[in-house]
């Protein structure tokens, strides 16, 4: 049993992540654990600065979960490693995508 990065909230999906910038590609990893929580580990090219890794993480998730990027938002961590994002829409076929995703 794998302890899951995201819960479900009546809006969509809350996705905890631990992010790497400045890493040398984008790229999304695999489940971490961080003390009592599960992170899922994403890395960006971008800079920590002027909100710039977090445009490149909401970017490389859209992508990831082939979701438009307005569906994604940061709601906490936004200065910090530790992201929370809030993944609007139908939560049935997101948790469905997040469950492949994760099991590849």
């Amino acid at each position: 049993f794998m302890s899951l990065p995201y819960s479900i909230l009546p809006e969509g999906v809350r996705l905890s992540v631990l992010l790497t910038p400045k890493a040398s590609r984008d790229g999304v990893g695999g489940v971490e654990k961080i003390g009592s929580a599960f992170r899922l580990r994403a890395k960006v090219r971008a800079l920590p600065e002027k909100g710039l890794a977090n445009k490149a993480l909401i970017k490389l998730i859209a992508r990831w979960l082939d979701v438009p990027k307005s569906d994604i938002e940061v709601i906490s961590g936004a200065q910090s490693r530790y992201k929370v994002l809030l993944i609007f829409g139908d939560r049935s076929v997101l948790l469905e995508k997040l469950q492949t995703l994760l099991e590849a």
